[in-house]
């Protein structure tokens, strides 16, 4: 144990170290073996720590060195760096939301600005739908959304078909004239159809069987649909011995001939309507 204290100290006594003494570096030779304190948390007077083979001189401030902390072959240091001032951490300063300027209320005496819409048909109608499903004293205001839409729009069936479906029960043959108002063009639709159809319907439900509507909405509905929807009203009327020829011209309406050509009149004659 003796040799190795003094292997150590020869070692150490041609060294020289520096130590930080506040904002200071001093610099000591060693001249004595003294024990170490570095479980003490701090060197007192001048120490050499077998540890680290540093000389120490006494400070205020703590030792860094714990004890145990440090390796035991670690080769000390010529010089060592000033310790360097703390910088001071600036906190950012919280920056304030800009307050936005409140908006001015816009003024309440605005006047329109550029022509006004056309009046448009489809708002009407929506309307009146509307006005039908709440029944009661709106129907009659429904029934006049339903004649400005056929005055605005002739060409648009729905406004048709509603108004007429609405005066079937109350008046069928006010239907019938609604109906009849709608202006066909060639080629016929379904939907043309459909207007002549409930047209046919009403009147030979109601027998008016001589009305001039009759012949001419059964032709448009055969060319449209075929003979075959003609069938039990072309029954009825030849049942009543007396609408030979409404049924002659019917026949030969639909099929876009004559009355007195030959292939029908043999049609006729097997019918017993010539």
């Amino acid at each position: 144990m003796r040799r190795e204290e003094e292997a150590l100290q020869q070692q150490t006594e041609h060294q020289v170290f520096y130590v930080d003494d506040g904002d200071v570096e001093q610099s000591f030779p060693v001249f004595s073996m003294l024990s170490c304190r570095c479980t003490t948390g701090r060197h007192q007077n001048v120490d050499l720590c077998f540890c680290c083979s540093l000389v120490i001189v006494s400070s205020s401030k703590p030792s860094a060195h714990k004890s145990g902390a440090c390796s035991p072959t670690k080769q000390p240091t010529a010089t060592k760096p000033s310790t360097q001032a703390k910088s001071d951490t600036k906190s950012p300063a919280a920056t304030s939301t800009p307050v936005k300027p409140a908006e001015p209320s816009p003024p309440t005496d605005l006047k329109p600005s550029g022509p006004p819409n056309k009046p448009s048909y489809h708002s009407r109608l929506g309307l009146a739908r509307v006005l039908m499903r709440k029944g009661g004293d709106d129907v009659n205001e429904a029934h006049k959304l339903y004649q400005e839409v056929i005055s605005m729009a002739p060409s648009v069936h729905d406004a048709y078909i509603e108004l007429a479906d609405s005066l079937i029960k109350t008046d069928p043959m006010k239907a019938v004239d609604t109906y009849s108002k709608y202006p066909f063009q060639e080629p016929l639709t379904f939907d043309d159809a459909y207007i002549h159809g409930e047209i046919v319907r009403l009147l030979m439900k109601n027998e008016k069987y001589e009305d001039p509507r009759l012949g001419v909405s059964m032709i448009s509905l055969g060319k449209v649909m075929g003979l075959t929807v003609l069938e039990k009203y072309v029954d009825t009327l030849d049942k009543a011995f007396k609408y030979s020829k409404l049924l002659m011209q019917i026949y030969a309406g639909v099929h876009g001939k004559s009355v007195d050509d030959p292939d029908l009149q043999q049609f006729f004659k097997f019918k017993c309507w010539v």
